[in-house]
């Protein structure tokens, strides 16, 4: 028999298969079976006939990042020569030297963009991708998460007023409480409107802490008592204001019985799907191989 191959994705596998079937069974006719994924042929199976199975994987379904750098972006990125002796490590011949050069780009603080450009515009080896793709997958899924301090709960448009977040609480010790107030209507951050509970927490805590972030924020107006001013309709009125805030850390987050928050599930589909589109895109592709019987 073959020896056995790890599983490629891209590969086209050719089995040749000797069917061993039961005298009885010689005219069995295998009309209405499911089909292999793929492509098969079966015909009348007899002892000994060689039934010659073409094995055609799926194609992967293409999923996209939220953000993903485009190649004109990407071939604009400098990359620092810091970087690219670490990448150039990566392929040495000492293994310890590969894994020192390895925990150096995970431990690194580079933009990602950099070891993407890397991966789009170098000629590497197999060890090199596989070295890198690594890092990326590691810095993605462990990366720390950006928090502005706030409860909060999202409202539809009504009236004269957008969807947002609407600041319920402040927490201490976070960004927020030194910048916005109760009340207060979050309806972008970064230019992206808030259309639902969990966008704002999607937006935030895919950013490091010490990200700088902007907020779109409608606040009441007041007169100098701190009375809503109201107009016409006796509705508040509101003044749009652009807050640009500075991030702290989701670990400061935590609940009446002083436990961190569990990470946010949107937050780590992001940066998985993220990582499986680097994948897709950078991975070495495999070659084919093909098996017959001696």
């Amino acid at each position: 028999m073959p020896p056995s191959l790890p599983p490629t994705h891209n590969a086209s596998v050719v089995l040749i298969v000797t069917a061993v079937l039961a005298a009885g069974m010689a005219n069995h006719s295998l009309a209405g079976q499911e089909e292999p994924e793929g492509r098969g042929t079966h015909g009348d199976p007899q002892i000994g006939a060689p039934i010659e199975i073409q094995l055609l994987p799926k194609t992967p379904k293409v999923v996209e990042p939220l953000a993903f750098p485009t190649p004109q972006e990407l071939a604009s990125v400098d990359v620092t020569a810091q970087v690219m002796a670490l990448v150039a490590r990566l392929d040495h011949p000492c293994y310890r030297e590969r894994e020192a050069a390895t925990k150096a780009l995970q431990d690194g603080r580079d933009n990602r963009s950099q070891l993407y450009a890397v991966l789009a515009r170098e000629a590497l080896s197999a060890e090199q991708r596989h070295r890198l793709l690594a890092v990326v997958r590691q810095r993605l899924l462990n990366a720390p998460r950006g928090a502005l301090g706030i409860r909060m709960q999202f409202e539809q448009p009504h009236a004269n007023q957008p969807g947002g977040s609407v600041i319920m609480d402040l927490l201490p010790g976070l960004p927020a409480e030194r910048v916005l107030q109760r009340g207060d209507r979050i309806t972008h951050v970064d230019g992206n409107p808030l259309n639902g509970t969990n966008d704002l927490i999607h937006r935030v805590q895919a950013r490091r802490p010490g990200d700088e972030v902007q907020l779109i924020v409608n606040r009441v107006r007041r007169d100098g008592d701190g009375r809503p001013l109201l107009n016409e309709a006796r509705q508040p009125q509101y003044e749009v204001l652009a807050i640009d805030i500075i991030l702290g850390s989701a670990e400061l987050l935590r609940d009446g019985a002083g436990n961190p928050p569990p990470g946010n599930i949107l937050v780590e589909q992001a940066r998985l799907i993220e990582a499986q589109h680097a994948a897709q895109l950078f991975a070495p592709r495999p070659a084919l191989i093909k098996f017959r019987d001696r």
